[in-house]
């Protein structure tokens, strides 16, 4: 298995050329209207404003950090120097691939809308593959990354010993966690600020029409959508891809000074998530290949087609893999107090935790899109109870959420509970390596999402033929129908990664909660179901922050820019109805448009949204540091599971009634039926809805996705300090 480390970076490389060549194919496509590219190129500009400003105070964070971790390693008899070099280099790759994939989707959005004047199918592959892009790069910069470290200190620390190599490689997480602090929760807390100053400056400002281009925060909550689903979820899913397989790793090499390994097997048990992984590249390659169109009714072309032919391959290639990789069966003896306990493990234990891993990812997104998707039964009563009023549609929805995740939570206990009967805490460990090897087209659904919204956004407001707009909605549809599924497999491995985390937390530290005065074990784990609340507040509190900031810049903009002035007195003038107006009148109106300050808008809203999260992030850090250094690992891991667990019940809860809310919004959007009449857009009904939809934007974009990051950054950091406690 010497050589093994080379076919896994193979896999990584060949991932990453996949990805540009389906980049390449977008780009060569034939192009068409120019119509869309003054919209497009400021939407660019502002996407470069973003990351700008954004990396530049990331940077500052990473430095600082990555100086910490060089001293508090040289102290660590586990570790070394080096810890900080893997932190710099996960930081780096993620940052990467949040930078590749946005940039790409700002691109993607104009070629979609082209790509649309000749059919629906052709705007659905131009999206697909810009998906598929961004989501291969996504794992493959991870897992070449990990092979190039591993290979690299194999080499450099040859007297370092396995134990102390992978600790320094728990180092490359870290660094993947901390750009998920800035990409997520920041981009999340300003994609959602962002769209609710754009709708409030139409509301305040009386004249102004939706899509209308002379609001100063339409280029950046256009943005928004980007922002959130393509930066944001890359490197999420980075993150968690990331830190699975470490700690799948970290978990592995316990066996390895087993005689049965040592023997025949060498360090099988530590590199088999590193070629699952590798693996699961080379399935979704297969799978994207199965994506052929957007009918959404045709299982056999559509996304779940793709993403199951993937997962059928995978699951096959891991039985054939486990089985080579690992002994048929080996014996593990430990003291527990004065008892000797032997655990019997299997190879085929150990695949079918694996297949419960795929299994439960795939029945926990059936269970999201029943909840979440048009047309369902749970969707259908938030519609009708949109016509009783507000207070029932925003009822209806929480009811739905909750009730929801009574069968997720169900279906993760099953999970976690089976993975460990068949393999310890090594299946639970293999069980969330194998759901997030196809996270390469997990992402690409993310991507999707934001460019097939992004790309109608852009049709709705340029002056281009009606059947390209019609197109463009029908792809936008389709995004929103998959972003709830998605979002519920980033929850799913935010959990399993967390757990398998905090298993080697406890190894390490070598405690057990029995071990602990009752009182202490309640107080902790009560201290750590409170904590999810108390960032979650901070968060909503956040989003209310940067709106208010983005709305006086805008105001500022109305007031200061003369023209704009001057074109806002025209629109309220005529109500918003520029037919009325004369040559002159309108001349202005236009001109007026070049004179909006995206730039500075973009760069106020993005600057206050990276300060919030580095709130969360230093928090997120400093709390698990002070409890464990206070009062002990005990202490501290109860707290740990009370906070993964109570977080992972609120994403699942907030985001799929957030799926809810917006799904019955644009069911009435596109015209319902009540009592014999016909509701859609405009209506009381779908302002009613709308109410709804806006508290889900706060959920589904900033507080949920905040709850998968803040557990990883705890859990890791606990891990990072536990030889000191």
């Amino acid at each position: 298995m010497e050589n093994l480390i080379y076919y896994i970076a193979g896999a990584g490389i060949f991932g990453l050329a996949f990805s540009f060549w389906r980049k390449n194919w977008v780009k060569t496509q034939e192009l068409g209207s120019t119509k869309t590219d003054n919209y497009v190129n400021k939407l660019t500009e502002a996407a470069k404003t973003f990351i700008i400003s954004e990396y530049k105070v990331l940077g500052i964070f990473v430095a600082s950090l990555s100086i910490l971790l060089f001293f508090k390693a040289k102290t660590d008899i586990n570790s070394n120097s080096y810890l900080a070099l893997s932190f710099i280099t996960g930081a780096a790759l993620s940052a990467l691939a949040s930078y590749l994939g946005l940039k790409f989707a700002i691109k993607s959005n104009k070629k979609t809308v082209e790509a649309a004047q000749s059919s629906l199918n052709q705007a659905f592959s131009v999206a697909f593959s810009a998906g598929i892009y961004n989501g291969l790069t996504t794992v493959s910069l991870s897992v070449i990354g990990l092979s190039a470290l591993l290979f690299s200190y194999s080499y450099i620390g040859i007297n370092w010993g396995l134990t102390n190599i992978l600790n320094i490689i728990l180092g490359f997480a870290l660094g993947s966690s901390t750009v998920a602090i800035f990409s997520k929760i920041g981009g999340g807390t300003y994609a959602n600020a962002a769209k609710e100053s754009y709708m409030l400056l139409n509301e305040d400002n009386n004249g102004l029409k939706e899509n209308s281009n002379l609001n100063p925060a339409k280029i950046g909550q256009e943005l928004a959508y980007n922002v959130s689903e393509v930066s944001g979820s890359s490197a999420n899913i980075f993150d968690s891809y990331t830190t699975t397989i470490i700690a799948a790793m970290i978990i592995g090499s316990s066996f390895v000074s087993q005689e049965v390994f040592s023997a025949n097997y060498s360090l099988s048990t530590v590199l088999l998530p590193l070629v699952l992984a590798a693996v699961g590249i080379i399935s979704s390659i297969m799978g994207a290949f199965m994506v052929k169109s957007a009918e959404e009714n045709n299982f056999f072309s559509g996304f779940k087609f793709g993403e199951y032919f993937s997962t059928a391959i995978f699951i096959i290639s891991s039985f054939f893999i486990i089985k080579y990789f690992l002994p048929i069966e080996w014996n593990i003896s430990e003291n527990i107090g004065d008892e000797l306990i032997i655990t019997k493990y299997k190879s085929l234990g150990v695949f079918w935790a694996a297949f419960m891993g795929v299994g439960s990812g795939i029945i926990i997104e059936l269970i999201s899109e029943y909840y979440t998707k048009t047309y369902k039964n749970p969707t259908n009563t938030v519609v009708k109870s949109s016509f009783l009023g507000a207070w029932a549609n925003v009822t209806k929805g929480i009811e739905k959420g909750m009730l929801s995740t009574v069968y997720i939570s169900l279906v993760i206990i099953a999970s976690i509970y089976v993975a460990y009967l068949f393999a310890g805490y090594y299946g639970i460990a293999i069980s969330a390596v194998a759901l997030l090897a196809n996270s390469g087209f997990q992402v690409a659904l993310n991507t999707f999402f934001a460019i097939s919204e992004s790309s109608d956004n852009i049709a709705q407001q340029t002056d281009i033929e009606y059947n390209i707009k019609d197109n463009t909605k029908k792809l936008k549809d389709l995004g929103n129908n998959q972003l709830p599924i998605s979002k519920s497999f980033s929850i799913l491995a935010a959990i399993l990664t967390t757990l398998s985390v905090l298993v080697i937390f406890s190894q390490q530290t070598d405690f057990s909660l029995n071990e602990y005065n009752s009182v202490n074990v309640l107080i902790s784990l009560f201290a750590g179901i409170m904590i999810p609340f108390l960032f979650s507040s901070i968060i909503i509190g956040s989003v209310e922050r940067i709106k208010t900031k983005m709305l006086t810049e805008a105001n500022r903009q109305f007031t200061d820019i003369p023209q704009l002035n001057e074109s806002l007195e025209i629109i309220k003038k005529y109500d918003g109805d520029l037919s009325f107006a004369n040559e002159e009148e309108k001349a202005i109106v236009d001109s007026a448009e070049d004179k909006i300050e995206h730039k500075q808008f973009v760069e106020i809203s993005t600057y206050y949204s990276v300060l919030e999260a580095i709130i969360i992030g230093v928090s997120a850090i400093i709390i698990p540091i002070t409890v464990g250094y206070l009062f002990g690992a005990g202490i501290l891991a109860g707290m740990l599971i009370g906070v993964s667990f109570s977080s992972i019940i609120l994403a699942f809860f907030q985001s799929n009634s957030a799926g809810t809310w917006n799904s019955a919004e644009k069911m009435i959007y596109d015209g319902v039926q009540w009592n014999s009449a016909i509701y859609e857009k405009g209506s009381e009904a779908h302002k009613t809805s709308l109410v709804g939809a806006l508290v889900g934007n706060t959920f589904r974009n900033a507080t949920s996705p905040a709850y998968t990051v803040i557990i990883k950054v705890m859990a890791l950091t606990a891990l990072i300090i536990a030889s000191g406690i």
